[in-house]
């Protein structure tokens, strides 16, 4: 017999809080890159961006308050792989919107005006 510990069991909630944190990206990656992709008003890019950056940081800060409990629902381990799957997606949802702006610049073809000095006409 060994005397190894054996991994607590995850309880209902934190197996929902892992399914949302795998799951979240899935919705808001395309989204992402579709307002890379079109001319979108600038504030709802930054408050798109700030949002990821916010989900990111939340669970760090919930696994604070859940270490300080002293029977939280949600264990600080599992706060911390909630962080670990968010950090992951946003770096794949910066990588991806910052890709399909690459792709959209190279695309993109000059405008330029001829002024000529003497009247031309012109057929249509």
């Amino acid at each position: 017999m060994s005397n190894k510990k054996q991994p607590a069991s995850k309880t209902k909630a934190e197996k929902i809080l892992i399914r949302i944190a795998w799951l979240w990206p899935f919705i808001l990656i395309p989204l992402c890159v579709l307002l890379a992709l079109t001319n979108c008003s600038f504030p709802i890019k930054e408050l798109l961006f700030l949002g990821c950056i916010c989900m990111v940081l939340l669970p760090l800060i919930l696994s604070a308050i859940a270490s300080m409990r002293e029977k939280p629902k949600i264990k600080p381990r599992c706060w911390k792989k909630v962080f670990l799957i968010n950090l992951l997606w946003l770096v794949v949802l910066f990588v991806s919107a910052s890709f399909a702006s690459v792709l959209l610049a190279n695309d993109a073809k000059p405008v330029i005006y001829l002024y000529p000095k003497e009247t031309t006409e012109v057929f249509s």
